[in-house]
């Protein structure tokens, strides 16, 4: 992935990020720093197998 126009890196330090799952849709689910990447899987897990509603 190339970051041609700098939009991502723009965000990730916005959010103080180093990861981000991003939805189908383009929408992030999630966002946190590198260390946080397990709990943030388990969080997409959790929400794909009991989703609202």
């Amino acid at each position: 992935m190339v970051d041609a126009g700098g939009r991502l890196t723009a965000w990730f330090r916005r959010h103080r990020a180093a990861l981000a799952i991003v939805r189908p849709d383009r929408h992030v689910f999630a966002g946190g720093p590198a260390h946080a990447a397990a709990s943030l899987g388990r969080a997409l897990a959790d929400a794909l197998c009991d989703p609202p509603g």
